[in-house]
Order: structure tokens, then C-alpha cells, then sequence
């Protein structure tokens, strides 16, 4: 099967603007910072990317046309990621490194569902590792908490 990869002067060479495997074909188009902002098939289906000023993906487009919208708030108390489509959504909020403490679900108004990540110091990582992470679960019911254990070396 012949595969081949062309480039053009728009991204420097950096990155392929069409992908060919045997007879199958992608055509791709890129952000100033080389992120993937479309990506076309033989077929003309389509996949379209959206980025923030931090090249942050904030948008993609499903070649059915399904659009998937993230914003992230990084100056909220606790900062979180929220993404929605259709008017189901997921909220994940975040610690001071960035890593994910509690994630909520939902649609419209109503949060549906929550589960809760802890984590721990460890010699292994200057950011610790996660030692529980809660079953997601109706808000105002218990937890029920998977445990992680690690050795010396993570």
C-alpha cells in the first residue's frame, strides 16, 4: 500500500497538509501555532477545531455537525474546564496545579452526577500521585472511593 505525506510553505514544511494511504486521502489546515483546525476526508466529511489565546481547544465540530464547546476559567474559585454539547455538560474543577478534584455532570440546570479525586504527597512526584477517586455519584450521597497505593519509586 503507497502512503505519502505532502507539505506546504503555510506551516514551513512543519506539518503535512494532506495525508494519502492507498486511496484514501485527508486534507488538513492548521493554526498559526500548528494546531489542527481542519481535517477533510476523500469524502468531504469534516472536523473543525476552535483554540483559545493559550491554545487551549475551545470548540470542535463533528463531521455531523455536533459542535463540543469548552471555556476555561482560570480566575473562578476553584478554577474549572467546563465543556457542553446539546446541553449536557461536565464541569471539572480544578486544585492549584491543574489537577482535577471534582468533576460535576449534568444537563441544563441540574448537576446529575459528581465524583471527587484526592490526592497525596509522594516521593515520586514533586505534584504527588491521586490515592482515591470516588465512583461518580448523585450530589448529597456518600462516596464510594477506589484507593491507590504506590511503592517507592511511584
Amino acid at each position: 500500500m503507497t502512503t505519502s505525506v505532502s507539505t506546504t510553505s503555510a506551516t514551513n514544511f512543519a506539518a503535512p497538509s494532506q495525508l494519502t494511504v492507498g486511496s484514501l486521502n485527508n486534507t488538513l489546515s492548521y493554526s498559526s501555532f500548528l494546531g489542527l483546525t481542519n481535517d477533510t476526508d476523500q469524502n468531504g466529511a469534516s472536523i473543525s477545531l476552535g483554540y483559545d489565546l493559550y491554545a487551549r481547544p475551545t470548540s470542535v465540530t463533528s463531521p455531523f455537525g455536533a459542535t463540543t464547546g469548552t471555556s476555561y476559567n482560570d480566575t473562578a474559585s476553584p478554577p474549572n474546564v467546563y465543556t457542553s454539547i446539546n446541553g449536557r455538560w461536565t464541569q471539572k474543577n480544578l486544585d492549584g496545579f491543574g489537577r482535577t478534584v471534582l468533576t460535576l455532570t449534568g444537563k441544563g440546570s441540574t448537576t446529575v452526577s459528581q465524583a471527587e479525586t484526592v490526592y497525596a504527597p509522594c516521593a515520586c512526584s514533586p505534584l504527588g500521585k491521586m490515592t482515591q477517586q470516588a465512583l461518580p455519584h448523585a450530589p448529597g450521597t456518600s462516596p464510594v472511593y477506589t484507593t491507590y497505593a504506590y511503592d517507592g519509586i511511584g
